[in-house]
């Protein structure tokens, strides 16, 4: 165990206001543990793109030179991998929340723990924060916040507040 000085605890938290009111909703917030993307990634392991063909201006498979191995491409643009992306993206955001708020005792979730720390889990708590109607910015704020506790740079915060962006405007029908 690290130790600096007496101290072996270096957890950081604060309290931020998270939905305004009177009286506003108040949460503790605490850092993500240093490693926590290593952890988010084995609990909650990435999509891979699926690899197609490549093929020339005349649709035909493009084949490697003096090879008969066919020439791949990654498709990003796959409907299965897209989904997956976004269901991905929901999953790290209940993360970092979940693990966000851990010093918060005010902070209840009814989702059952038997399936803590998995897909399913992560899933869940998604479903939750959903039907509790949070507006889709103070969910990007409050993982913000988390982030910057947790002393995660800018760029990985745009990063994630991006994609959750991304994710949720897809899912806004179009106006009539």
């Amino acid at each position: 165990m690290v130790r600096i000085g007496n101290r072996t605890d270096f957890t950081l938290t604060a309290e931020i206001e998270f939905l305004p009111g009177d009286p506003p909703v108040t949460v503790r917030i605490n850092a993500l543990p240093f490693g926590f993307d290593e952890k988010m990634e084995e609990l909650l392991p990435s999509p891979v793109a699926p690899e197609r063909p490549v093929k020339d201006s005349h649709g035909k498979i493009k084949i490697k030179p003096q090879s008969t191995q066919v020439i791949m491409a990654v498709d990003e643009k796959d409907p299965a991998y897209v989904k997956a992306t976004k269901e991905q993206t929901r999953r790290q955001c209940a993360f970092i929340i979940f693990n966000g708020t851990k010093t918060d005792i005010s902070w209840h979730w009814d989702t059952s723990k038997k399936e803590e720390e998995g897909v399913v889990f992560f899933d869940d708590l998604y479903q939750e924060l959903k039907k509790a109607k949070i507006g889709a910015g103070y969910i990007i704020n409050l993982v913000q916040e988390i982030m910057k506790i947790s002393g995660v740079g800018d760029e990985a915060i745009d990063a994630v507040k991006m994609r959750f962006l991304a994710n949720e405007a897809s899912e806004v029908p179009p106006a009539p």
